[in-house]
């Protein structure tokens, strides 16, 4: 498990690879790209893209990919060049090359396949709760799963609405206890597991007051 707190912060910050790569590789309309803007204007994102991401970026190998709720940037296409690359994803994702768009919530049944990597980068579970169930469905499919996690240590709540209804929904952001109960079990499959790193009082690099973990886990196929 990376922490990703100040002290990693100002390390990677020192070379800032991710800006610099996006720098490199971009093209033509990949700065109209909802990740791209993020990338570039917070750096916090970018080191825990990087850390997700990186060996990646450098790859010794080809290896296939399952990207969820990846969306896209520049790095994207490099993705596509250089993995058997495939992003499953709610959102509209235009065409590139080398890349396989299935759109689709990952809940809902899209085959069977295997890979050597899942992932799962800024989405659970603030903006989807239901972690403990995508652990539960693809960690067997997998040699690695990688997630990027997300809690606060205050109380955080967002107002929301029903896409199928009207009625009105108040979403409880985790804390870090709920999120030890669910990593609790696996955590055998955690790789440098520190759950008890969820309850230390850190000083948010977020302009939200988040707090992110990334976690790797062994898959089923390891």
């Amino acid at each position: 498990m990376i922490f990703c707190d100040k002290r990693l912060f100002d390390q990677y910050m020192k070379k800032d690879t991710i800006l610099r790569l996006m720098d490199e590789w971009s093209e033509a309309g990949d700065e109209e790209a909802p990740s791209q803007k993020w990338l570039r204007a917070l750096p916090p994102k970018r080191m825990t893209f990087y850390f997700m991401y990186g060996d990646l970026l450098f790859p010794k190998k080809r290896v296939k990919v399952l990207d969820v709720g990846g969306n896209w940037s520049a790095f994207t296409r490099k993705l596509g060049e250089m993995h058997d690359y495939t992003i499953l994803e709610i959102m509209d994702i235009p065409s590139i090359p080398f890349v396989k768009v299935v759109k689709h919530d990952w809940y809902e049944d899209f085959g069977t396949e295997e890979y050597d990597v899942i992932m799962a980068n800024d989405i659970f579970p603030t903006n989807d709760q239901r972690l403990q169930l995508f652990i539960d469905r693809f960690l067997p499919r997998c040699r690695e799963m990688r997630l990027s996690i997300t809690w606060f240590t205050e109380p955080k709540f967002y107002k929301t609405m029903r896409v199928d209804g009207d009625e009105v929904m108040y979403l409880q952001a985790w804390d870090g206890s709920r999120v030890y109960v669910c990593l609790m079990e696996w955590v055998d499959r955690i790789i440098d597991a520190d759950l008890d790193g969820l309850f230390k009082s850190r000083k948010s690099i977020f302009a939200n007051g988040r707090q992110v973990c990334i976690a790797f886990l062994k898959g089923g196929l390891a």
